[in-house]
């Protein structure tokens, strides 16, 4: 794990926020529709955009699916502002 990525992090927030942008970069860039990615994660539409809002949790095993299937690191989605470097490049 890139220790330096974590420890820049300013607060859980900041940490939480890059999490949830990452998830729905991933989907939008990969064409997924909110259904799809919830059926995916056993959830409903409604459930999978609870968790893209950050109105409900979303587990370290949804997580682990959701790299498999938009086929990045574990450590990437978690610690990595993919939408951000994007931008950048």
């Amino acid at each position: 794990m890139n220790f330096f990525i974590f420890v820049t992090m300013k607060s859980f927030e900041e940490f939480h926020t890059c999490i949830l942008g990452n998830i729905e970069f991933l989907r939008k860039s990969r064409g997924h529709s909110l259904e799809q990615v919830g059926k995916y994660l056993g959830l409903s539409k409604t459930g999978y955009r609870k968790i893209e809002k950050g109105e409900s949790q979303i587990s370290l095993k949804q997580l682990h699916t959701l790299s498999l299937i938009y086929e990045v690191s574990l450590q990437k989605l978690l610690f990595e502002n993919l939408y951000q470097e994007v931008a950048l490049k």
